[in-house]
């Protein structure tokens, strides 16, 4: 049986000194040679503080999946594509629809930009 290493490089709390927290996620799943980004986090501020710190090589990142389109799990995605290059994506064929979140008040929680920007 195959061996795989998961690591948390975003989540909402983060209690190691030198990593940050941020409202979001962002999972790197090894086995052998492959590399898998689970989500992107908010931010690629973040996501990039932290490989670094856990010495993380978002370069060898084959694949990127991307659960769902919440803007906290898809955010650090422009800033990645920037830094590494194109990378074969997978994600719901829905991922860049519109999403709102009623908390008292209309606010987006979609992708925070639009298909053709990546494409």
């Amino acid at each position: 049986m195959p061996m795989y290493t998961i690591e948390v490089l975003v989540e909402d709390y983060c209690p190691i000194s030198g990593l940050l927290g941020e409202h979001g996620l962002s999972i790197l799943i090894e086995q052998g040679d492959t590399r898998i980004l689970f989500d992107v986090g908010q931010s690629y501020r973040v996501l990039k503080n932290n490989s670094e710190k856990m010495k993380v090589n978002l370069n060898d990142v084959s694949l990127i999946v991307l659960s769902h389109c919440h803007y906290d799990h898809t955010g650090g995605l422009l800033g990645l594509i920037k830094d590494i290059g194109g990378r074969t994506i997978v994600a719901h064929p829905s991922v860049f629809r519109e999403s709102f979140a009623i908390d008292g008040t209309l606010r987006y929680v979609g992708i925070p930009f639009k298909r053709r920007i990546l494409e």
